[in-house]
């Protein structure tokens, strides 16, 4: 059977993972070329710091109200309006642009920060909808099958840009971006049928009278041994690599010739070694959750810090084969812990502080390592961040409950992990599985 064979019998996940395909192939398209642009137009890594840290400070200022939302409201509702939404502003753009209108790199930033906004609900809605549409034993090669269809998509959309769009930019620059927009609505709205097809996904809550509070997401996981250390790991992960994308468009431009081939074919590397490394995680049977983040994390810190002499192209690129091996160390077990550790009445609002906690800390890290890029030279900038990310989480195994941590036994997860949503029709959940009241 073809890895996630099994999975994809299963009516919810299959149109969520149909669904995620399609929206991350546009993604995949469309960021490439728009980091590209915002980089050539203004040559300058503060600001392409600048506008990732824009897609990032969402996370921060709405995570709290995203994360109440997951486990208030129906959560197909949620991801459903949201795609739809991001189509209509991918399009409008599209057609603004189609007129006449030339955005200029200011207004590139406003419009990612309010593509992100969307983001920010979209997200701990679907992490905490995965788990009620598959068995528990099948929840890591959900998870696994999700990271690597995303990062084949990565390759797909990093191929396809770097060749159609690539021949687009030389034949017609104003158009570079055009495609790439248009591109990016389609996949919003074609993610958005496949989305509207999902069963009704209403949280189960604890109690009927009060409404779910933010604060509930943090107490649960500062109450898990693992989590309560691994939470502020991923932080200074997420702090240390924001910047990375600003950095790796430097390289491009000061080591290899600044041409969009070249760090398309260091994207290619760093995703394709990442999607086969995710779809053999997946398929083993991961019990030291805590052994297994450390040689994730380790892994990745030291594979970034070797960059350093990495000014042959070659190396460079077999570099970012090798921190494409270890990522996916870090984020299935974790991701598969999260969802058999923690109940759905609260699962929306844990995912919603790991957003905040990992992605809403990525203004400060984009800022501090376009900083220390100026600061200390390219070369030296990846012995930062590397050993940073490395050392501490070596310094993990002193921790003896961390070192000891294994992943919960399907069987003993709640009975909501247990049995997948079944749909007999479109939006509407079976006789056997009805929808819980909000």
């Amino acid at each position: 059977m073809l890895p996630g064979g099994r999975l994809l019998r299963h009516a919810g996940f299959r149109n969520l993972f149909w669904g995620q395909v399609v929206s991350q192939l546009g993604d995949a398209f469309y960021f490439l070329v728009f980091m590209f642009v915002i980089d050539r137009e203004t040559k300058s890594p503060l600001f392409v710091g600048i506008v990732m840290a824009a897609q990032a400070l969402p996370y921060l200022l709405l995570a709290p109200a995203a994360g109440v939302a997951a486990d208030r409201f129906d959560r197909r509702r949620i991801l459903y309006g949201l795609d739809m939404a991001a189509a209509a502003l991918m399009g409008g753009l599209a057609v603004a642009m189609a007129l006449g209108f030339a955005p200029a790199p200011i207004f590139l930033a406003c419009f990612a920060f309010v593509l992100a906004c969307l983001n920010v609900f979209f997200a701990p809605a679907r992490s905490a909808a995965i788990p009620r549409m598959v068995p528990a034993e099948e929840f890591q090669e959900a998870q696994g099958l999700l990271l690597a269809t995303q990062q084949l998509t990565m390759l797909v959309g990093v191929g396809l840009s770097a060749g159609v769009l690539g021949v687009v930019e030389r034949v017609s620059g104003s158009n570079f971006l055009l495609y790439a927009v248009v591109i990016n609505a389609l996949s919003f709205g074609v993610s958005s049928m496949f989305l509207s097809r999902l069963p009704s996904i209403v949280p189960e809550r604890e109690s009927h009278e009060e409404k779910p509070k933010f604060i509930e997401g943090w107490q649960a996981i500062q109450a898990d041994p693992f989590m309560r250390i691994g939470l502020p790991m991923l932080t200074l992960m997420n702090l240390v690599f924001a910047g990375f994308y600003p950095v790796y468009l430097e390289t491009n431009r000061s080591w290899f010739g600044g041409q969009f081939y070249t760090v398309a074919i260091i994207e290619f590397a760093f995703f394709g070694m990442s999607m086969l490394c995710s779809l053999w995680v997946a398929k083993r049977a991961v019990q030291r959750v805590g052994l297994a983040f450390v040689v994730g994390l380790a892994g990745t810190g030291l594979s970034v810090a070797a960059m350093a002499g990495g000014q042959i192209y070659l190396v460079y690129v077999l570099l970012n084969v090798v921190c494409g091996l270890f990522l996916p160390w870090v984020t299935i077990p974790i991701n598969t812990y999260i969802g058999l550790a923690f109940p759905d009445a609260v699962r929306g609002r844990v995912a919603a502080v790991l957003g905040a906690t990992q992605v809403g800390i990525q203004p400060l890290g984009m800022l501090g390592v376009s900083a220390v890029l100026a600061a200390v030279g390219l070369q030296n900038v990846y012995l930062v961040i590397g050993l940073v990310c490395a050392i501490p989480a070596l310094l993990m195994l002193l921790s003896g409950p961390f070192r000891a941590s294994r992943m919960p036994t399907p069987t003993l997860a709640p009975a909501s992990h247990s049995a997948p949503i079944q749909q007999t029709s479109v939006g509407t959940p079976s006789p056997d599985n009805p929808p819980k009241d909000a």
